[in-house]
């Protein structure tokens, strides 16, 4: 993440020097590590180096305050980022800025990067990881920088609690497990937005999969690359639907059950779900989609070609009118230095 330190020089001069001391230390191990963006303007640096420092400390702080020409302006672009100021200050609360004082910052841990915590993080996390991938390489942003973490699926919302215990720096992403557009926020969504608020926590976030779950950000592209496609029954009518949500807009493959498939017999009309996923079958005129398995993350993330296919399809406009806006939150959150750091 993108770590912008707000602080005005002389609001330091009445501080506990220790304090002032231990703040320089993480930042400068932060540097090092290239576990995030620091960002903090010439002036600060130069005051902090005129402190009494090793020569490790003021060479660090030295190279952050080089680098803001060049790392300002993705402050001011970022979907989100931490802005670290005086304890003093006063500041109106932001979407996407969590904002908080040098003296919190060091209660945190940060070293070690923002976390993911996923559902299925064994399963999923290769499709996340070549998403922020792909979506790098469309900003100026060095690199990036994730530890995953299983969120046991139904476990989940005590992962994130522990988390929050922890006092981690950390991003939920949960499968929405929506299966149309009538359906609203998840409850494993409000359940953990529910815990940041009782417990008052600001560096977490949870952030929902626009589709049914992390299956979806895949297209027949990739889909076909894998074992599951060999012998699949529903491959043809998997191809027309695919082909719907890229040149027709179509929301059906976005909120597809590819794990489990789907079948006309059964649902119930009256139920606005269902009748959404009624119409669908019925336009791409298909009675019965059959399930691929819970298997599909794992089998792309062992598969070169589809990997290389997923990033062109995430240039295509139709994915990143439905999924874009998802895949650059991801990146912000996991923003970091080009490498680590002897100095």
């Amino acid at each position: 993440m993108i770590i912008h330190i707000d602080i005005e020089p002389l609001r330091l001069d009445g501080d506990i020097p220790n304090d002032i001391y231990e703040f320089i230390n993480e930042i400068v191990r932060i540097y090092r590590l290239a576990t995030h963006i620091i960002v903090m303007k010439r002036p600060l640096c130069r005051k902090l180096i005129d402190l009494q420092l090793d020569e490790y400390c003021r060479a660090a702080l030295m190279r952050i305050g080089n680098n803001y020409t060049q790392y300002a302006q993705l402050v001011e672009s970022s979907e989100i980022h931490l802005k670290v100021t005086h304890p003093d200050d006063f500041h109106i609360p932001q979407e996407n800025v969590i904002i908080c004082s040098y003296k919190t910052f060091l209660n945190l841990n940060m070293s070690d990067g923002a976390k993911l915590l996923l559902e299925n993080g064994r399963n999923d996390a290769g499709i996340y990881i070549e998403m922020i991938s792909s979506e790098r390489a469309l900003r100026s942003i060095p690199s990036f920088k994730i530890d995953v973490v299983h969120g046991g699926g139904d476990d989940i919302v005590g992962v994130a609690r522990a988390e929050i215990e922890k006092s981690a720096l950390f991003l939920v992403v949960v499968d929405s497990d929506r299966s149309s557009l009538q359906e609203g926020e998840s409850l494993k969504k409000r359940s953990i937005t529910a815990e940041f608020r009782r417990a008052n926590y600001l560096f977490g976030r949870c952030l929902e999969t626009p589709g049914h779950e992390a299956e979806n950000f895949l297209s027949v592209d990739e889909l076909s690359l894998l074992p599951q496609w060999q012998g699949y029954s529903s491959s043809a009518d998997l191809i027309a639907i695919d082909m719907g949500r890229m040149v027709e807009n179509c929301e059906f493959m976005t909120f597809l059950d590819l794990k489990l498939g789907l079948q006309v017999q059964g649902l119930d009309l009256n139920d606005m779900k269902a009748a959404w996923l009624y119409d669908k079958m019925q336009h791409y005129g298909v009675e019965r989609i059959a399930g691929m398995g819970n298997r599909v993350p794992q089998s792309f993330a062992n598969e070169p070609r589809a990997i290389k296919n997923f990033h062109k399809t995430m240039r295509k406009p139709a994915w990143r009118d439905i999924f874009g806006s998802c895949a650059a939150h991801l990146l912000w959150w996991f923003a970091a230095d080009s490498r680590h750091r002897a100095i």
